[in-house]
């Protein structure tokens, strides 16, 4: 009797472990989202500060999505800014030609050339061939995985496409 009640509150508890984890995630991606979309703004309010047709109705060219990309190639390079052991139990990134990692190293922004449907199909296959197991997010564009074991034991993935060019925003823990 007393087995019975401590797997059911062991079923329980990692239930609601899953669940503050979900929610974490998505809390972490549109939080990052809000910031992007306020980066981009305060890029644009900048520029046309400086912008003599600002006051003409004529848009400037700048957006977070062109200083981005445009330094993109840079951070190719700085694979060691990777969580320790992230391409051996995640998936390799020598598809993406842009990397960024927050400082905590909990979340990376990852570029690649591909559209959303083949970044997204390339990263599932690669995590589910590291033992991850997907839990679905409920919500389109994002997915999850869990693990028992390893460096990590939790993924959220939010992909996004821009101008026919995808990126993954990725929370791990």
């Amino acid at each position: 009797m007393k087995k019975g009640r401590k797997q059911d509150f062991e079923m329980k508890a990692q239930a609601g472990l899953m669940k503050r984890n979900f929610i974490r995630g998505v809390g972490v991606i549109f939080c990052g989202a809000v910031l992007l979309w306020g980066i981009d703004a305060a890029f644009d309010m900048a520029q046309n500060s400086r912008d003599p047709n600002a006051f003409t109705g004529q848009h400037s060219k700048v957006s977070l999505w062109s200083v981005l990309q445009n330094n993109a190639d840079e951070t190719r390079n700085n694979l060691n800014l990777l969580p320790q052991g992230f391409q051996a139990e995640v998936f390799p990134v020598e598809i993406f030609y842009g990397i960024r990692v927050s400082q905590e190293g909990g979340v990376i922004g990852l570029f690649s050339h591909q559209s959303k449907g083949e970044l997204r199909d390339y990263c599932e296959k690669e995590i589910l061939s590291h033992g991850w197991t997907k839990v679905e997010s409920g919500y389109e564009g994002c997915i999850s995985f869990v693990k028992e074991r390893g460096s990590f034991t939790w993924l959220f993935l939010s992909f996004f496409e821009v101008k026919g060019e995808a990126s993954v925003l990725v929370s791990i823990q």
